[in-house]
């Protein structure tokens, strides 16, 4: 907390001595930032021993067995709760141990036949009359580096 307070500090300063308004205005929003988690941190009372939990480091009213949810929690140290977690944690270690796929990525689709660019029309014309008698429904396509590729034709749909 004296950190924080130093902090704040040396932030006032820093604008007071600041010129550029729209850095004063970045450094104003960081120093109102520190100075609300300041404020925060001040309205806490000082707690002794006896008001502290002895396995833990939440203070003993924040536990409860039953009560508001948002105001008190489970020491993470009594038995009952510690093995509740330790179950919970074996649950989603085997989930995730389920989760990871072991088979192997499906292949990416290859083009049956692949055509260089700046061929000659008549070369063109002759390579895909070949490919045309063995794929016959077979379609072009263009490719990477203007390529023409040849792929499986759709599926006819009935």
């Amino acid at each position: 907390m004296e950190k924080l307070q130093d902090d704040v500090a040396a932030q006032k300063a820093k604008i007071a001595a600041m010129k550029d308004r729209r850095e004063k205005s970045t450094l104003g929003i960081h120093l109102h930032s520190s100075e609300r988690r300041l404020a925060v941190l001040l309205a806490i009372p000082r707690l002794n021993a006896e008001q502290m939990c002895a396995d833990c480091y939440t203070p003993a009213f924040q536990h409860a067995s039953g009560g508001d949810i948002y105001e008190s929690r489970h020491c993470p140290l009594w038995p009952m709760h510690a093995a509740r977690m330790e179950h919970v944690w074996e649950i989603l270690r085997s989930a995730s141990d389920r989760v990871q796929d072991t088979r192997p990525a499906p292949p990416t689709p290859q083009p049956l036949a692949t055509l260089p660019a700046k061929l000659p029309i008549a070369e063109v014309i002759a390579k895909l009359q070949e490919l045309q008698v063995q794929h016959p429904d077979a379609v072009v396509k263009r490719g990477r580096a203007n390529r023409w590729e040849l792929w499986p034709g759709e599926a006819p749909t009935s």
